[in-house]
């Protein structure tokens, strides 16, 4: 059991002359009371005091110089499901200067930030880094500038990982017409990142020419130069695409686009190219109104590969807890992997931060609780696969679509997507892709209530499913300052080839009641559960919160309960959570 107190005290003001310099102080107390039953009997107590604080002064904040310098201590606390609680301590402390000059104004930054995280894992971090942005908006139109230098280095259970990188990006939009008709957008980007694990410097011209030839008729034009030199090798990418967009009589748009790409990597070459006309068509009709949509793409590929080894970089994933995420190639070498955050900066570590485990020839991937990668968090991966027999191949895509609302409350749907690969030279490969999905549903929205059905039966050679979904939302206000809702939704998906089903269902309810002008309470209950072979979680919790404010005074009173049972990994946690909170606002 723990119990913790925070008291937040702020106060501003100036030096001689809000021109001189002006302030900001907070004090940040924290005190955490920690007891803890063993299953002999024993019993431990701890107390943790934090000597928090935040501070901001800004000089000279009406001249065309002006420097700001700030520092502030904190402490975060992370709750995760089958893991014990972590905190994070950190100490940040920076500057930063502003030339505010019209021909060019400037701002150049300093950060440094000092965090240790304990919990199921004790991590470090030590993390320099400066920024500099400048702009000229001048007759060459709007050019900016944006540079970062950042040093950090991780230690994670005695593990230190550190990563260097510097990145900069040259921008500039031009106006060629002086009335927006005809606009150039430029960018030139320089990333170096150099770690324990890889190192790469990446450059990139990107140009977008817009045109706006009459009010109903736009042409854009994009080419797209990239490089990348890595310790494997380099990889080298140009693309080149064509859009036109044509609004007929307001409600009948074509949509064309024509595009190619080059891609040179370690050990072979793709090349792409194709072209799509897509429309749409929207008409008013008695008591609604129609909507449809038809597109049409087609692509070909021509790849020579000469090594049986390719490298990957920079795979984008995204990690949630219960669903199975697999690499997008088979055969991967699972020595390889590097796995990092969006931005490519922090490295993260096998068997503490995330897991790597097989599924027939397939790598899938999967975040640990309590690790450093957060519940639905975005990743890169790199990574080296086995290549296949490389072969030449044309992809043929179509889309329809078609749906009907009546009286902005009751809509009718259907789609239709299907892509299909044709073999054209090469080593014939042992299966080709062909993918259709069908999606049907109908939803009805009054004014208290709204019911929404799908179904979607996808036929490919990956994975065949069929699956449907219902859902129910029901709002009243049966009184004056009395709010509730109901929602529950059923589904199930069957997996074609195994006859496996996979069931799910939810139900939440939701009260909440104004108890006077100065005050309001919301109780909440939920059930979640989840029923197949790769997943078997049930969740049931509720959760009650009490809010008021009177003058300068505010607080609430929070109370949450959390049970979560995974059968498969036969783990169990039950989660108690009381937070009261008092705020005064002194001026």
């Amino acid at each position: 059991m723990t119990y913790s107190e925070k008291i937040d005290i702020e106060t501003r003001g100036w030096v001689y002359h809000p021109a001189l310099v002006t302030y900001k102080l907070s004090a940040l107390p924290q005190w955490e009371q920690t007891s803890q039953m063993s299953e002999e009997g024993e019993k431990r107590k701890k107390r943790n005091f934090l000597e928090g604080y935040s501070a901001e002064f800004t000089f000279l904040q009406y001249k065309p110089y002006t420097l700001r310098i700030f520092a502030k201590r904190q402490r975060s606390t992370l709750n995760s499901s089958f893991a014990e609680r972590s905190k994070t301590e950190s100490d940040h402390y920076g500057a930063t200067l502003m030339l505010k000059y019209n021909v060019l104004p400037t701002i150049l930054s300093y950060n440094h930030e000092e965090s240790t995280q304990t919990g199921f894992h004790i991590t470090d971090n030590d993390t320099d880094e400066f920024h500099l942005s400048m702009q000229y908006n001048k007759n060459l139109g709007d050019t900016r500038l944006i540079a970062s230098y950042k040093d950090s280095t991780q230690t994670t259970d005695g593990i230190p990982i550190s990563v260097l990188q510097q990145k900069a990006r040259l921008q500039n939009y031009y106006d060629l017409t002086k009335d927006k008709r005809v606009t150039l957008d430029s960018s030139l980007i320089y990333e170096d990142t150099q770690s324990d694990f890889t190192e790469s410097t990446r450059y990139e011209l990107y140009e977008n020419l817009s045109w706006r030839h009459r009010r109903n008729l736009t042409t854009k034009y994009t080419f797209r130069y990239n490089i990348m030199n890595f310790e494997a090798g380099s990889r080298e990418s140009r693309a080149l695409r064509f859009n036109l967009n044509h609004l007929l009589y307001e409600n009948f748009t074509t949509l064309f686009n024509a595009d190619g790409l080059s891609n040179h990597f370690p050990g072979g070459r793709e090349l792409a190219y194709g072209a799509g006309l897509n429309f749409g068509y929207n008409r008013e009709i008695p008591w609604g109104m129609l909507n449809i949509n038809i597109g049409h793409n087609y692509n070909i590929n021509n790849r020579d590969i000469t090594a049986d080894s390719i490298q990957v970089i920079d795979e984008f994933i995204i990690l949630t807890t219960g669903i199975i995420t697999l690499l997008a190639n088979e055969h991967v070498d699972i020595d390889s992997i590097v796995v990092t955050d969006n931005t490519g900066t922090i490295v993260y570590i096998r068997d503490i931060d995330y897991r790597i485990t097989e599924t027939d020839s397939f790598a899938r991937i999967s975040r640990i609780p309590g690790g450093g990668i957060a519940d639905g968090q975005e990743v890169l991966v790199d990574y080296k696969h086995l290549s296949n027999p490389a072969f030449d191949y044309s992809t043929f895509g179509q889309s329809y679509g078609i749906s009907l609302s009546f009286w902005s409350a009751w809509k009718i749907f259907y789609m239709y997507n299907h892509s299909k690969q044709s073999f054209l030279s090469g080593i014939p490969p042992d299966e080709l892709i062909d993918d259709s999905i069908h999606t049907a549903g109908t939803e009805l929205d009054l004014k208290w209530s709204r019911t929404k059905f799908e179904f979607k039966d996808r036929q490919t050679t990956n994975v065949p499913t069929t699956s449907w979904r219902a859902e129910e939302t029901v709002t009243l206000r049966p009184f004056k300052g009395v709010f509730s809702s109901l929602y529950g939704s059923y589904g199930t998906t069957k997996f074609k080839d195994t006859g496996e089903i996979e069931k799910f269902n939810t139900i939440r309810a939701t009260i909440q009641v104004r108890t006077s002008r100065w005050s309001r309470f919301r109780v909440e209950g939920f059930r979640n559960k989840i029923s197949g072979a790769a997943e078997r979680i049930t969740d049931t919790g509720v959760s009650s919160t009490f809010e008021w404010v009177y003058r300068i005074w505010s607080g609430s009173l929070r109370y949450r309960f959390l049970n979560e049972e995974d059968e498969i990994f036969q783990e169990t946690r039950n989660n108690h959570y009381i937070l009261f909170e008092i705020k005064r606002a002194l001026f």
